[in-house]
């Protein structure tokens, strides 16, 4: 035994390629990792850069200058993920064998003494749900990350209290997918655009207007510096909109405040917001970047979306049909179009804006793509598994919805086009097939 260990250590050594050193970044991964990761990069050499993406700090990979370099490093990694087989096979044991989907005999994956929720038990909402409410069970709290808060003068400390046990409380929720750390959240509650700006530039040197706008947006993701995220939030100020109706600023600088964003639901805001905090987290530590183009829209959207329902609704017990009315977005038309799953918008990485399709638009389409993913394979599939494949491998796709969902990206698409029609419809929507 000791003979045979050794060699495998040696063995590891003598044959670390890129790929092979890259391997285990994120504390584990799944069999013949590296040798997807080189293939991944091969077909981005090959095909070169997609038109529809933005430019990012790994464009020189879409080059067929860097196939001599891939080619070479294949062999390494095959020997590699020939030598780490068995540790990678134990690991896909232990997570519950979440790389193969339910066609393939696979149960979903649940948490350590969680009840399994199999198909045949519960439908796929009511197991995203369930095997949510078992991830925020497992999960300890996150301390290799921590959370700067900053509030504008005169906030009242009801409301910083509220606002400070969210934000812990959707760093639990998302748990792993914050990667291992250390890490760091810096968040800011603005009433007051020239504080939120003078705030901005002392964290960073810039004054980037659209952060610190009264608007009642949230914005959050990877920050300026790596392994730091920012997320900044504002009510609504009069003077933005003075017919909407929204409490005055000073509301929240008295006693009750705190009560006020409870009722407001601000909790499924920041929750979903902590999801992009958590998501440049991770990018910066898998890729050495804050931000690039290879997660889908879908996929991130999705998991932040998933992730603050059922917070709302499986943690904290408020209403679920109230919160599938608000993730539906109140006020959205009876009859529309479905847009494809396959749409660039949703298919591919990079930057989006909510109003680029029209309703159901990206924040709907990204919610039932993660409901469904964790309703089928389980929570690890998506936060734990998916997205970090997708990170590591250079975004490809098909080689990361084979390896942990058993498809292909056609078919998921397909998959998730039938479960949007089938959730939009059932909440009194006309629609019209993609």
């Amino acid at each position: 035994m000791g003979i045979g260990r050794s060699l495998a250590i040696i063995l590891l050594i003598v044959s670390s390629g890129c790929a092979s050193m890259a391997k285990y970044d994120n504390g584990h991964t799944y069999p013949f990792g590296a040798t997807y990761a080189d293939l991944g990069m091969l077909k981005h050499a090959i095909d070169g850069k997609p038109e529809d993406e933005p430019a990012n700090a790994f464009d020189f990979l879409y080059s067929p200058w860097f196939l001599p370099l891939f080619l070479l490093d294949l062999p390494f990694s095959v020997v590699t993920d020939l030598v780490t087989l068995g540790y990678d096979l134990q690991h896909l044991d232990e997570v519950g064998a979440g790389c193969l989907g339910p066609e393939n005999g696979a149960s979903r994956p649940t948490a350590p003494g969680a009840a399994p929720t199999p198909q045949e038990e519960l439908g796929v909402r009511e197991a995203a749900l369930a095997n949510m409410l078992a991830r925020w069970n497992r999960n300890a709290p996150n301390e290799a990350v921590s959370i700067e808060l900053q509030v504008s003068p005169g906030v009242h400390p009801s409301a910083t209290t509220w606002i400070r046990g969210v934000l812990d409380d959707g760093l639990r929720m998302y748990g792993p997918y914050a990667g291992q750390g250390p890490g760091r959240i810096r968040a800011v509650f603005s009433l007051d655009k020239s504080w939120c700006l003078d705030v901005q530039e002392a964290m960073s040197g810039h004054r980037e207007a659209y952060l610190c706008e009264q608007d009642g947006g949230l914005n959050a993701g990877s920050g300026w510096q790596k392994g730091e995220s920012i997320l900044f939030a504002r009510p609504w100020g009069p003077a933005v909109d003075p017919g909407r109706g929204e409490p005055p600023l000073a509301a929240f600088t008295r006693e009750g405040a705190g009560e006020l964003l409870d009722a407001m639901g601000w909790e499924l805001h920041f929750v979903y917001e902590m999801g992009h905090a958590t998501h440049g987290l991770l990018m910066s530590e898998l890729t050495g970047e804050g931000y690039t183009p290879f997660v889908p829209v879908l996929l991130e959207v999705g998991a932040a979306r998933m992730a603050a329902y059922a917070y709302a609704v499986a943690v904290r017990g408020e209403s679920e049909d109230e919160w599938r009315e608000a993730v539906f977005e109140r006020r959205s038309p009876q009859r529309a179009k479905l847009t494809s799953y396959a749409h660039p918008l949703l298919a591919t990485g990079g930057e989006y804006h909510g109003d680029a399709i029209e309703w159901p638009r990206i924040y709907t389409l990204g919610f039932l793509a993660g409901e469904y993913i964790v309703g089928t394979y389980g929570d690890e599939a998506l936060f734990d598994q998916l997205i970090p494949l997708l990170m590591s491998n250079g975004g490809d796709q098909d080689a990361a919805y084979r390896s942990v969902l058993g498809l292909t990206p056609e078919e998921l698409t397909t998959a998730l086009d039938a479960y949007a029609f089938e959730q939009l419809s059932a909440a009194g929507h006309e629609l019209s097939r993609p």
